[in-house]
């Protein structure tokens, strides 16, 4: 199962083995059971490596890939407008369209991961004063993702974006202030 790999290559991550974390990941693209976007997700940490460490993974193979995965027909399913996205293949409104979710709850995660994707994209585009700011705002947890009677309860925590956010935020990396 990719998730398995995807939160292995997160962990080592977390623990400043980026190399480590990318071949985790490209275990898990490779997996026959994946996400049900078509195995969007490990396409998706593939370019926040590539963008965060471009030593670790060529930024125009991680797009190849995100292209790919996007271009599956079960991309149609979230995330895979994320990855559309990022590959160029829909615009930014486009993608907004599809932060719409099954409630208030799932349309507010959507939206949060999107935005944890976008501040790569914006890093690697030169626009590198946004992304400190969307890596404080993915790392930031509330009251309600630990009150057991909310939707969202500890639903972050099941997202490798919340802890590859809190790792940059920790080391205090691209100046992000930690909060």
């Amino acid at each position: 199962m990719s998730a398995y790999y995807e939160m292995a290559g997160t962990a080592k991550w977390c623990l400043g083995q980026p190399e480590m974390a990318v071949a985790e990941w490209l275990k898990s693209a490779e997996c026959e059971y994946v996400d049900v976007a078509g195995g969007v997700t490990p396409a998706l940490l593939l370019y926040f490596a590539s963008i965060a460490v471009p030593a670790v993974f060529e930024t125009k193979r991680a797009v190849k890939m995100l292209e790919g995965r996007a271009r599956d027909e079960r991309a149609a399913v979230w995330p895979g407008a994320v990855a559309a996205y990022l590959a160029g293949l829909i615009n930014l409104d486009e993608l907004e369209r599809n932060y719409i979710g099954s409630d208030d709850s799932d349309t507010g995660l959507r939206e949060w991961r999107a935005r944890f994707y976008l501040a790569s994209g914006d890093y690697s585009e030169g626009a590198d004063r946004a992304f400190p700011l969307r890596m404080q705002e993915s790392a930031t947890v509330t009251d309600s993702d630990f009150d057991p009677s909310s939707p969202d309860y500890l639903t972050k925590l099941w997202h490798c974006e919340f802890f590859l956010a809190r790792s940059i935020v920790d080391a205090n990396e691209f100046g992000v202030v930690a909060g």
